[in-house]
């Protein structure tokens, strides 16, 4: 082998290589690191959404708007879940809530929904707050905050 071909294959292979490494790097990016960062980010605005809306949500007199985007977030979460592939792995990786805990958390939402509606629900707040506390310590987010410490 001569010199020049020792060369153009050692290029060649560090030009492949470099350019395996670009798009496996990509594929993670892509399909692990970006849905796990749109999760995270829902668990934000669910966060964010009770925080903002405490005083309504916690004393049943939620706006309708308000009970809609609870609802919302609900289903939100589950569908960026589902997007995160290999999610019993991936969940450890990056120290996200369990399936158990999504499913539960998102029955929560679905019950502060129905009793934070003065109109559907005459109901005692405090069924409200335990559910909100429940959601809170199922996704390990502050939902409340007389959670927050």
């Amino acid at each position: 082998m001569q010199e020049i071909d020792k060369i153009l294959l050692t290029s060649g292979t560090t030009i492949l290589g470099g350019f395996l490494t670009f798009v496996i790097g990509q594929i993670v990016v892509r399909f692990i690191i970006d849905p796990v960062v749109s999760f995270k980010e829902t668990l934000g605005e669910i966060s964010y959404l009770f925080l903002s809306y405490q005083d309504k949500i916690t004393n049943s007199h939620a706006t309708k708007e308000t009970i809609q985007e609870i609802k919302k977030c609900s289903g939100k979460l589950l569908s960026k879940k589902h997007a995160i592939p290999f999610y019993f792995v991936t969940r450890g990786l990056f120290g996200l809530p369990n399936e158990k805990e999504i499913f539960g958390a998102c029955a929560c939402l679905n019950i502060i929904s129905y009793k934070a509606d003065p109109i559907l629900n005459d109901t005692d707040a405090s069924e409200v707050n335990i559910q909100i506390k429940k959601a809170s310590n199922l996704l390990k987010i502050p939902l409340s905050y007389r959670n927050i410490s």
